[in-house]
């Protein structure tokens, strides 16, 4: 967290966390879809501006080894705003686990879920 406090001669007048957060994500859910794409919709905060949104994603539940997809920004401005991440299509029986990571321009770092890698989201596609 990174906190910023206006202090003036009569006192302090106020703190903020002005650390990067997410204030909502859309996650695809178990799906009989081979095709994809698989979207990933997250809607950022960084009162410092975004620096960069990323999808964490491996294919081989279990396993500590991660790919990067980048966000593209879909609406708002350097600040805040809604972001969109593409998984492609994978065969039935498969899945994905993945987390995101937030950054803004001074290198401060959020993950979601919270806790990640320990944590991680995932679906899985299955046959039909």
């Amino acid at each position: 967290m990174r906190w910023v406090c206006i202090i003036l001669l009569a006192g302090t007048v106020g703190c903020a966390d002005m650390s990067p957060y997410f204030t909502s994500v859309l996650a695809p859910v178990d799906t009989y879809d081979t095709v994809g794409p698989y979207v990933v919709d997250a809607m950022v905060a960084a009162p410092a501006g975004v620096g960069l949104l990323r999808l964490r994603v491996t294919d081989e539940t279990g396993l500590q080894r991660f790919g990067d997809i980048d966000f593209t920004q879909d609406s708002g401005d350097a600040f805040s705003g809604r972001w969109i991440a593409e998984l492609p299509g994978i065969p039935a029986g498969s899945g994905y686990s993945y987390y995101l990571w937030l950054e803004d321009v001074d290198g401060v770092r959020a993950y979601y879920p919270e806790d990640a890698p320990d944590s991680l989201l995932m679906f899985m596609v299955h046959a039909p």
